[in-house]
């Protein structure tokens, strides 16, 4: 079975079909983005239907082209063989977070960082705070109904403009979002461009960081500018009585991170660093919270469950699962057996020939990738399908000019899962600006990070800063800022 797969790894078109065009295989690229579109926006229907949907079509007009359904079925199947490591970690997440609630570790560092508010530091620590959260859960919507509320309420009581604290608390959950290993952009990013999940961190620290450190001194500027008044701390205090009466927060709620963490650092496999991360979280949970296994494992599946605490602080308390991301993998598996039958048919190579065979040089590929995946967002309104499909278009185009695919991965992130905050109509535009009371487009200036990062990221391109390239024998070649060239062979990259 795996030989038939790897004779299904090709370029060009492979069994009794025709060649598509460059004009047939846009059609059938904008019929599944058009499908898409009218179902999200139009028909209000869930995404994993209309995409599924899409994907029929796509299915169809293949078929006009006289592929039989087996051919197609092995190239969707190849496709998710392929792609099945990084979908175990996808599935995972749910896991993680129903452990380290559980463990009380999620707990602690909410209760930690309310302690640490006062009302000049109110804006760069409620940044830093809303970031450690998302890059802790994974997920940007998550904090933002959580923590975001919680600051929502106390910025108002400042007297904050509503939409500098919404754009500051949206550009806090987003940071963790694209950057956390557990959260599912992070994943699927790597998975669509065919890289691992490491180095595709890796790239992104290296635009991130400086934009996240000009976002983090404009709020500095900001809080400077809020008066010194007594904020109202009722609703912190009930917080913190309800995690003080629920969890045990000593300082071993933080192992779980730790062991995750310093796993992380040393390149161990992802899968075996969230597992540990995840045994650590149920050893204390036990030990520590005095929880049952059986509870223990009902938490794993379903998520963590808690009644009578403070509506605040539900959302983040009664979440997790591996049955959680079945949603995300769902759609996964859609949007990547597209991809399959994209590349395996040929319709990929004709588009991209068309986009990319006057560009010849690293920059001008970046910003063409980034500008696709923001269309893609706006088109669709969903950054999932922006990231994965963007990732499956560019890849030879990115191998071409002698850019590593962490590179293409990054962009896909900038121009997806950052760029979808910011777009009214999008899935994370709608549901901050009905979370928060405040227009997409009123956050919008102050959203830095979404709109910042994108454009750091080309002005880096040009100026030949913050690039990954491979060179014929597989080697990553890299220069750090000082001019200084980094080599990394694979055997020392490989997990």
């Amino acid at each position: 079975m795996k030989e038939d797969f790897k004779k299904t790894e090709v370029d060009l078109p492979v069994g009794g079909g025709r060649t598509p065009s460059f004009a047939f295989s846009l059609a059938a690229c904008l019929a599944f983005l058009i499908i898409v579109c009218l179902g999200l926006i139009v028909f209000k229907v869930d995404t994993v239907i209309t995409a599924l949907t899409g994907l029929v079509v796509v299915v169809l007009m293949s078929k006009y082209l006289g592929y039989k359904f087996a051919e197609l079925e092995k190239f969707m199947l190849y496709n998710i063989w392929r792609t099945m490591p990084a979908m175990l970690i996808l599935i995972s997440v749910g896991a993680v977070v129903g452990s380290w609630i559980s463990a009380g570790t999620i707990p602690a560092l909410v209760y930690y960082g309310l302690k640490c508010i006062t009302p000049a530091l109110f804006l760069p620590v409620g940044l830093i705070l809303c970031s450690i959260m998302s890059m802790a859960v994974g997920t940007s919507w998550g904090t933002a109904s959580t923590l975001g509320i919680v600051f929502m309420g106390i910025g108002a009581s400042l007297g904050i403009n509503p939409a500098v604290t919404a754009g500051m608390i949206v550009c806090g959950a987003l940071f963790g979002d694209k950057m956390s290993p557990i959260s599912d952009s992070t994943n699927l990013a790597p998975l669509g461009a065919g890289t691992d999940l490491w180095s595709h961190i890796h790239s992104m620290l290296k635009t991130t960081i400086p934009t996240y450190l000009i976002t983090l001194a404009f709020f500095i500027f900001m809080g400077l500018r809020v008066k010194d008044t007594a904020a109202d701390m009722e609703t912190i205090n009930l917080i913190l009585s309800d995690l003080e009466a629920n969890f045990n927060l000593s300082v071993w709620t933080i192992i779980p991170i730790i062991v995750t963490v310093t796993l992380s650092v040393m390149r161990w496999h992802p899968l075996v660093a969230m597992y540990s991360g995840i045994f650590a979280g149920v050893l204390v949970a036990i030990f520590v919270q005095g929880e049952s296994i059986s509870s223990i494992f009902t938490y794993l599946n379903y998520g963590f469950s808690i009644d009578g605490v403070n509506e605040m602080i539900a959302p983040i308390l009664n979440r997790g699962g591996l049955q959680s991301m079945m949603w995300t993998f769902s759609l996964a598996i859609i949007v990547i057996s597209l991809a399959g039958i994209l590349q395996g048919v040929g319709y990929l190579n004709a588009i991209v020939i068309a986009i990319t065979k006057k560009i010849h040089k690293p920059a001008p590929m970046i910003v063409a990738a980034i500008i696709t995946a923001m269309f893609v967002t706006m088109v669709t309104g969903d950054s999932y399908s922006a990231i994965l499909l963007t990732g499956t278009l560019f890849g030879e185009a990115f191998d071409r000019v002698g850019l590593d695919r962490s590179i293409l991965s990054r962009c896909c992130e900038e121009g997806g899962t950052l760029f979808v905050a910011i777009v009214p109509w999008a899935t994370s535009g709608a549901y901050f600006t009905k979370l928060f009371g405040v227009a997409t487009m009123a956050y919008f200036p102050y959203a830095i990070l979404c709109w910042l990062n994108p454009l750091v990221s080309i002005a880096f391109a040009f100026c030949g800063k913050a690039l990954i390239f491979r060179d014929k024998d597989g080697n990553k070649v890299e220069k750090t800022f000082f001019g200084k060239e980094k080599i990394t062979k694979p055997e020392d990259y490989a997990f």
